[in-house]
């Protein structure tokens, strides 16, 4: 049975604490201690802890003896049954423990033997959509701190070997805790482009996780989001592997920052692009070739095990090719491990184990399933079951020969690596209690959120300088929208749940005081009583729905300016919560045309979780401000914006769709595969379909200006494994200090395989003071020029190389190219050379960009040439078109032939009559 000494200490210890059954002790008789003491239990000695109370220091207990050889030693000392038991997971109280601390009955629970982890114990959440946690050990931050320790406690001194239990949770925007400092969703982080922000964001998560007694923190979150409509858009950075991985990279380090925990990605592999972006129980199909899945999907995972050295991975729920990733030795070890270097261990993602047998139907039943994942190499099942169903057929598996103790013992070893590495054995329990209150959701904490809310923050439209608000001319201002005093984007799963939140009614109430009279009107909900059926089938707007808009508008009639805030929630956007349409949903569009069409200054702003295609709001409205999810300070940060006391420099990690029908449309994306059809709309165009992106990857406007000068590439001729430096000038051109993105993008002119159109491949943000310069430096890895050949071998091919500098993905202003040397070098294209002479029936073919969208040529003829041509466009289909007849005209600098704008490949010159000679020729 349990000890006195710990009975007697849970007793004592407790202030209006949640115990099993509703008991409540009654408490601190001297208030929270500012340290923790685990008592007079001789197992603890100076400098180590005598684990499996032997009165002796073996290897494991020793904290100056080698890793490797405390995690041989412990291993060989361990049973089956404690071999066990470390590869599973306990769900924490109200989950699936029903015990807020230890009790007596844990010596006759599975756990006598020990865990490999419990995962968000006492973290305030519950179940999604219920109430939180009502217990007195989830806040204070030191007395929650207690009792993980006092949990803890029972592993270290009540199992054989004192084996601690992993202390697991959620934590991508902020520790999943009942309060912890609240950071934007993932989705806004990245939009920060800021990789210093990213490493202490991850140190907050990682030093709040450990003073409150966690040591292991799923997150970041790995997956590149390719399908607007996926409810967990919100939870990636972005659609650029590179952005993802060196984000990824900054927020896993400052996470492990002195290994105070270990940070777990999620969710490898291949997870992020199922079929029509459908979740729930349909997260089974993606639907990617393989290169997209090794250039895309793969990059963030290798780039952060490589120089992140994270300690977990999550094993996801789909499968790939037919494959399920959790029955898949390929993926789970040779990709993982062998391949990628993966050193600490795998976690499955809640039911995939059971989905072997369930959903994907490859295990006959959940003994081939437990056995196909442990073999597969997966090392923790981690769900919602009691950790019997997992344990109970890993021990029949072994008893009946069907896995060996060698292969448990490496899946034990992965474990026992990772609790030694995080300081498990040699600080159990996290001992300063005073820091936890200090630290955990306090002010220093909460200046580096503040600072992220306002760098995720984009504008998207500017019109006639209509941002920033001068509030000194302001008298009313209408704040309009079902989002305007919304909290709730702050608080949902996978972050702290209950703490304070600023909305953007708030934020302007807070900070305008009495200079001018706020006036509040919702104008409408989020949704309407059919959606999700009303995006498909549109009713007339009933009674009621049309007297909150008519209030609504005549609020920002009688007022100077009217801010709407519009977008999405967790019932729109979130886990399990794809969509089928991006429009905004409900009758929000409808509540914006009311409010643009009284005449007043409208600024729109979007808190929502993915890219909605606002185009009525793009050709209408005079400012649009994304805000994403921007976390408890979001308010504040949106007010900053509009009143120009922040000046936004956020660019888009994602790419706007115009419509959903578009999709897959996202960066990077193969030559031309973003366009398609004419441009010209009408019964007597050629236009089918919408083509281009509404806002492209990369975008973002700001209160300045800046400009580009002096690319220079050192060396610009180099070895297949020789990196090389990019340096440009920045200049902020305009009258107010700013952060520019600048970013690097790389073309491969030719290639043995066709590669994307272009690929992130650096980026910088960048703050300048008015009229300061800055000098950039960025290094192109030889890995940055590589691609995948035909035999899937990984490759720098010799040939030319453009290095492009821009503001975004389609604004580029700097342009130069690099010549990789090496043997077997493919032609280079022939470039038209000048001056070219054609006579009658004779043409000249030249290549057109895939971005460019052509509506003119400018030619400069020699002076004896004389007649007719035909400007021929090929817009797919093999076929020159003719898009205009015109007569050679001599002229200086050229003349110019101007046609039907359109999408083009090539062009080709074909003289009719006559001849012509061409000195130079540009197309416009």
């Amino acid at each position: 049975m349990m000890n006195l000494r710990m009975r007697k200490r849970i007793a004592a210890g407790l202030a209006t604490a949640c115990l099993a059954g509703g008991a409540v002790f009654s408490a601190y008789a001297s208030g929270p201690a500012e340290r923790y003491d685990p008592g007079d239990n001789p197992i603890y000695r100076k400098g180590w802890i005598d684990f499996n109370k032997n009165g002796r220091k073996d290897v494991y207990e020793d904290p100056k003896a080698d890793l490797d050889d405390r995690i041989e030693d412990l291993l060989s000392q361990m049973t089956l049954e404690e071999k066990t038991c470390q590869l599973v997971t306990l769900y924490g109280y109200k989950r699936v423990l029903q015990d807020s601390l230890p009790t007596p009955g844990w010596k006759d629970q599975l756990w006598k033997d020990g865990l490999g982890a419990i995962d968000e114990h006492l973290n305030g959440f519950v179940q999604w959509g219920g109430p939180l946690l009502d217990c007195g050990l989830v806040w204070p931050a030191s007395r929650h701190a207690w009792a993980i320790n006092e949990t803890q406690r029972f592993f270290v001194e009540e199992t054989r070997l004192g084996i601690p239990v992993d202390m697991t949770n959620e934590g991508i925007r902020g520790v999943e805790a009942y309060r912890a400092t609240n950071f934007p969703s993932q989705l806004g982080m990245g939009h920060t482009w800021n990789r210093e922000l990213l490493r202490k964001t991850g140190y907050i998560v990682g030093r709040e996780a450990r003073l409150l007694g966690y040591t292991n923190i799923y997150a970041p979150v790995l997956d590149v989001g390719r399908d607007q409509r996926w409810g967990r858009y919100e939870e990636v950075f972005g659609e650029s592997p590179y952005l993802v991985a060196e984000l990824g990279v900054a927020m896993a380090s400052g996470m492990q920052t002195d290994y105070q925990i270990a940070s777990t990605a999620k969710h490898f592999a291949a997870y992020s692009n199922n079929k029509g972006a459908r979740e729930g129980m349909s997260r089974v199909d993606p639907q990617m070739p393989p290169r997209e899945v090794e250039n895309i999907h793969l990059m963030p995972f290798r780039e952060v095990i490589r120089r992140a050295g994270i300690l977990g991975v999550m094993s996801s729920y789909n499968d790939y090719d037919g494959v399920p990733i959790q029955g898949s030795r390929y993926w789970l070890t040779e990709r993982l491990r062998d391949e990628m270097g993966f050193r600490g261990y795998v976690v499955s993602d809640s039911g995939s184990v059971e989905y072997l047998h369930n959903k994907h139907h490859t295990a006959v039943n959940q003994l081939d399933a437990v056995r196909q994942s442990i073999e597969a190499g997966l090392n923790v099942r981690c769900n919602f079951w009691h950790p019997e169903t997992y344990v109970m057929p890993l021990r029949q598996l072994l008893r009946e020969g069907l896995i060996t103790e060698e292969l448990l013992d490496r899946r034990v070893r992965d474990v026992l690596r990772v609790k030694f590495l995080v300081g498990l054995f040699d600080r159990p329990y996290q001992t300063d209690l005073a820091a936890a209150d200090r630290e955990v959701d306090g002010p220093q904490h909460n200046e580096v959120a503040l600072q992220a809310s306002r760098e995720s923050i984009v504008l998207l439209k500017n019109e006639n300088r209509t941002l920033p608000l001068d509030a000194g001319k302001i008298r009313r201002i209408a704040v309009l929208g079902p989002n305007a005093d919304a909290r709730g984007f702050a608080l949902g799963h996978y972050g702290p749940l209950a703490v304070e939140v600023t909305s953007v009614l708030d934020g302007l109430k807070k900070n305008l005081g009495s200079r001018c009279e706020i006036v509040y009107e919702k104008g409408c909900e989020l949704v309407d009583a059919a959606w999700p059926l009303s995006e498909i089938f549109r009713e007339e707007m009933t009674p009621e729905e049309k007297a909150g808009i008519q209030r609504a508008a005549e609020v920002a009639s009688e007022s100077d300016v009217a801010v709407v805030v519009l977008g999405g929630s967790s019932r729109t956007c979130g886990e399990n919560c794809s969509r089928s349409s991006l429009d905004l949903p409900g009758r929000q569009e409808e509540l914006l045309r009311a409010v643009e069409a009284t005449g007043k200054p409208t600024v729109l702003v979007l808190i929502n979780g993915r890219p909605n295609s606002v185009n009525w709001a793009d050709a209408h409205v005079d400012a649009i401000v994304e805000a994403w999810y921007p976390g408890a300070h979001g308010g504040q940060a949106v007010y900053e914006v509009l009143f120009g006391e922040y000046n936004p420099g956020g660019k888009l990690t994602v790419t706007f769709p115009r419509h959903v029908g578009q999709i897959p449309f996202n960066f990077p994306y193969k030559p031309a595969a973003n366009t398609d059809g004419g441009l010209t709309p009408g019964p007597d165009g050629n236009q089918t379909r919408i083509n281009g992106a509404l806002y492209d990857f990369g975008y973002g406007l700001s209160y300045t200006t800046f400009e580009y000068a002096d690319l220079r590439i050192e060396p610009l001729t180099i070895r297949q494994d020789e990196p090389f430096t990019v340096s440009f000038d920045v200049t902020n051109t305009g009258e107010r200090d700013g952060d520019e993105v600048v970013q690097l993008y790389i073309h491969d002119v030719l290639s043995s395989v066709t590669t994307y159109e272009k690929n992130l491949r650096g980026f910088d943000r960048v703050h300048l003071k008015a009229g300061e310069t800055r000098r950039v430096t960025m290094q192109v890895r030889p890995q940055d020029l590589s691609l995948l050949n035909e035999q899937m071998e990984r490759v720098v091919e010799p040939g030319d190389f453009e290095v492009l500098i821009g503001a975004s993905s389609t604004d580029i202003r700097l342009k130069a190219t690099v010549t990789v040397e090496g043997e077997g070098a493919v032609a280079q294209k022939e470039e038209a050379r000048y001056p070219h002479a054609l006579g009658k029936g004779e043409s000249l073919i030249l290549p057109i960009g895939s971005d460019a969208r052509p509506e003119g040529v400018e030619i400069r003829w020699s002076k004896d040439s004389q007649g007719t041509f035909e400007v021929q466009l090929m817009s797919g289909g093999g076929q020159f078109l003719t898009v205009g007849s015109y007569p050679i005209r001599s002229a200086r600098p050229g003349a110019v032939y101007r046609f039907r704008r359109t999408n083009a490949s090539e062009m080709r010159i074909l003289i009719t009559e006559g001849r012509g000679r061409i000195e130079a020729l540009r197309i416009t």
